[in-house]
């Protein structure tokens, strides 16, 4: 008996004692601080790594611009240097405070300044663009300006006959191509909506960022009705040579026809922007493109006295067709008042379902008569989606801002003071960018 007990004790003994709460606590807290060292040094790594940055970037700038750099090494202050002597030299677009030679110090470590060595001007024409340069992080006292690229920008003339319906398109010259662009070959696709389906794509080598090579082409079968609910579309697409296949959009703009008054037999000439991003929530959807957009029904009634103006929106017919089959779609009407391209004041119909919806819903705005000539009425036709947000269908401008058929409607509400004038106006695709 007393040997089994004495091997018991030895047994119990010779087994390892398991950790308890507080060896578990110990650990937790080794494993923090470590973790909490590791994140600090990472934030002090990237903080000298910003500021070297910042350093390096401020002494190119000063050489480039013909400036001395203000980091020299220069001898410590000594005990009978002077403190107060402190000049100001200016330089062309860098304005920066210096010591003389004998009372400059080299700058302690951790104690650079950036926003105190100097500052650029945005009025400074020393500082041009560099095509190749992008913009960083540290690059904060850099005008913005120098880093927006140049406006792409096209040249066309159009020729319409009425006799023999054809409708003439020369896209003379495309200026302001980006640098990155210039490398490859560069096509653009000229297309017209909704009563063509023919399509024409003109292929450049370009030299330089302007590409001068007239080419013409010809939409056959379009008529003046036809032509007044058109719109032509260009897009300037490029691609790089013995790299890949894929193009890149460069941008594109759209022409509505209406906007311009196209005489027959005389050619009109047109500058166009090209732009690059187009919004799609507040632009016509490529799907409507293809159709006509249908007609809106308004009265308007100018008050001189009450320096109002009475819109009354009665109704719409022949809208396109939507892809819903369950139930026919809601559409509404949202009103602008247009000041010098500004939106002034707003208001919205209430939703009416169909493709022919009625509102017959009247609206004041409020139009001072010594400047009525200046304000414009965009109706934005609006259709409402059950799953996503609404979409575009187009717009209709009345006023100074507006195609021929709406200012004329403006006009005739101007002048005769209180009468009432209603008209049909063709809804035409809308494009925000």
């Amino acid at each position: 008996m007393k040997i089994s007990e004495f091997e018991e004790t030895t047994h119990n003994a010779e087994s390892p004692a398991l950790p308890g709460a507080g060896g578990v606590l110990v650990s937790a807290g080794v494993v923090l601080a470590m973790c909490g060292l590791m994140l600090s040094c990472t934030v002090c790594f990237w903080y000298r790594r910003h500021a070297l940055r910042k350093k390096g970037l401020c002494e190119n700038i000063l050489i480039n611009l013909g400036a001395p750099s203000t980091f020299a090494p220069r001898r410590r202050r000594g005990p009978h240097d002077c403190v107060n002597d402190i000049t100001s030299d200016t330089v062309p677009g860098i304005t920066r405070t210096v010591s003389q030679p004998d009372c400059q110090t080299i700058p302690e470590k951790g104690s650079f300044n950036f926003d105190d060595v100097f500052c650029l001007t945005e009025a400074d024409p020393n500082i041009t663009r560099n095509p190749r340069m992008k913009k960083s992080k540290s690059m904060t006292v850099l005008p913005s300006t120098i880093f927006e690229e140049p406006e792409v920008r096209i040249k066309v003339e159009i020729h319409f006959d009425a006799l023999s319906r054809k409708l003439g398109v020369t896209l003379v010259s495309i200026c302001g191509v980006p640098l990155k662009h210039v490398t490859g070959s560069i096509c653009c696709k000229i297309r017209l909506f909704p009563c063509s389906d023919q399509s024409f794509t003109i292929d450049y080598d370009p030299d330089g960022a302007t590409v001068h090579h007239p080419k013409s082409f010809t939409f056959e079968d379009v008529t003046e009705e036809e032509l007044a609910k058109s719109t032509l579309r260009f897009t300037i697409l490029s691609k790089k040579h013995f790299t890949s296949k894929k193009e890149t959009c460069v941008g594109e703009q759209f022409l509505i026809c209406s906007d311009y008054t196209i005489v027959d037999t005389t050619p009109l000439s047109v500058s166009l922007v090209v732009q690059k991003r187009r919004s799609k929530r507040l632009s016509t959807s490529d799907k409507y493109l293809m159709e006509e957009l249908g007609s809106l029904f308004l009265l308007l009634q100018y008050q001189r006295y009450a320096n109002r103006m009475k819109v009354l929106v009665r109704k719409a017919k022949d809208l396109p067709m939507s892809d819903r089959r369950v139930r026919q779609p809601e559409h509404y009407i949202t009103i602008n008042l247009l000041h010098g391209g500004q939106t002034v004041s707003s208001r919205e119909t209430r939703p009416q379902k169909g493709y022919g919806p009625i509102w017959n819903q009247p609206f004041l705005f409020d139009i001072p008569a010594t400047d009525a000539n200046s304000y414009s009425l965009e109706f934005i036709l609006m259709r409402g989606k059950l799953y996503s947000k609404d979409g575009v269908l187009g717009h209709v401008t009345i006023g100074p801002d507006g195609p021929p058929s709406g200012q004329a409607h403006w006009q005739e509400v101007v002048h005769p003071c209180g009468k009432e004038v209603t008209q049909w106006h063709t809804v035409l695709p809308r494009f925000q960018f």
